[in-house]
């Protein structure tokens, strides 16, 4: 069974963004190891990095935990 990992929301972002964007290091790495693109932008021109470092969500780098 292949899982696509990419697959945006009604609100057009992908798993893995707003994953980033609420703080959920773990479902984060989970899914970027189940090949979600990290690179991938949502309709804002926004990254899962851009989104995991917004100071609103992120007390620390979660990229260095990934």
């Amino acid at each position: 069974m292949r899982v696509v990992v990419d697959w945006t929301s009604w609100t057009e972002k992908p798993a893995l963004h707003a994953a980033c964007q609420e703080g959920h290091h773990d479902c984060a790495d989970l899914l970027l190891r189940a090949g979600a693109k990290p690179d991938l932008l949502d309709v804002w021109g926004h990254s899962a990095q851009s989104e995991a470092v917004r100071p609103s969500v992120c007390r620390h780098d979660p990229w260095t935990r990934l």
